[in-house]
């Protein structure tokens, strides 16, 4: 490691006034033999219309500093490295700086860094003490959903029945067809079709789960054949008894079902959701599908959510669902079964 003034001798021979000025804004005496592991000329996107401001990147072992040009003396900017909670490589055509996304939380800043300090800014994370890093991205549930709707399609028949182990289960049920039949309001208390009572018991009825809060503002987009119709401005659930998309209000509605009705969970981007299954959702959301086990599924669109976010959040969810077919399999094997 070297001192802030080598580090910055080392990586602009030549000097200039901005170099200086923005570092002399992070508030360091120069006096202080500060310790720094890497040094960068950058950029930050500004959340207003200023454009990408210039930035002098400073890396310590437990923060960066963010020195700008026009900020005051004495008025640091730092990043504390234990607030970051991942980095997401956005583009790397511009070079010699790359798009980096820096999530802090709830909280993402765009910045442009040199792919060696991005390096550096990594192995330092590597060293970082991740235990005390506190992940909360719930306040974008609250951002409006997308007035974006597919138009109405036929109505199909019905899927076929379910396999046997899962009888009594009645399928994916919908509180409303049409707007007329929606009259009665939608309850939040999930009544999904109920699992198997004999065998073992299923991984969602673990006491060690964690179950995440609900997610509002979301759209079922489709997919599945019993629901062809698009339907917003709902919210999705998870409990021990199974998962609810349902919306209130008027034209209230309800898609249901229980864990073993389950085959795979995952989540993608709107590129890879319209690529794949040709379906359409904002670029800015995250699409969550469920993949059951007669073959269909439902795709759901979470508003204004990067894939990475939606993920850790519901990553008990996620990894409780990857050893569903496990025990299924189990299952079958003790009560002789399909």
């Amino acid at each position: 490691m070297l001192t802030l003034a080598d580090a910055l001798s080392e990586r602009f021979p030549t000097g200039d006034s901005w170099t200086a000025t923005a570092a002399a804004s992070l508030g360091i005496p120069p006096e202080q033999q500060l310790q720094v592991s890497d040094v960068s000329a950058g950029w930050i996107r500004s959340v207003t219309d200023a454009g990408d401001v210039p930035m002098l990147f400073v890396l310590l072992s437990d923060r960066i500093g963010c020195g700008h040009a026009s900020a005051m003396p004495n008025q640091p900017q730092w990043i504390p490295l234990s607030g970051i909670t991942a980095l997401e490589a956005v583009d790397e055509t511009h070079t010699p700086l790359g798009t980096v996304d820096v999530h802090l939380g709830s909280v993402v800043l765009t910045v442009g860094w040199a792919p060696a300090f991005c390096a550096a800014v990594v192995d330092a994370l590597s060293h970082q003490d991740r235990s005390t890093v506190v992940v909360d991205p719930s306040s974008l549930d609250d951002l409006a959903p997308s007035d974006w709707t597919e138009p109405p399609v036929a109505s199909v028949a019905s899927p076929p029945p379910p396999p046997a182990w899962a009888v009594p289960a009645a399928g994916p049920t919908s509180a409303a067809t049409e707007p007329e039949a929606a009259s009665a309001p939608a309850t939040s208390a999930p009544a999904p079709s109920p699992a198997p009572v004999d065998g073992p018991a299923g991984p969602w009825l673990s006491p060690s789960m964690v179950w995440p809060d609900s997610l509002r503002g979301v759209a079922y987009v489709g997919g599945h054949p019993a629901h062809p119709r698009r339907r917003k401005n709902g919210s999705l659930t998870f409990t021990p008894q199974g998962w609810v998309i349902e919306g209130g209000g008027f034209s209230s509605w309800r898609v249901d079902g229980g864990w073993h009705e389950i085959e795979h969970m995952s989540v993608q981007n709107a590129e890879e959701l319209e690529f794949c299954e040709g379906l359409k959702i904002d670029a800015a959301s995250s699409a969550l599908s469920l993949q059951l086990v007669d073959g269909s599924q439902l795709v759901v669109e979470v508003r204004m959510r990067r894939p990475p976010s939606l993920r850790a959040t519901l990553a008990p969810v996620l990894l409780m669902v990857e050893a569903i077919p496990t025990w299924r399999a189990e299952w079958e094997r003790q009560t002789g079964s399909k």
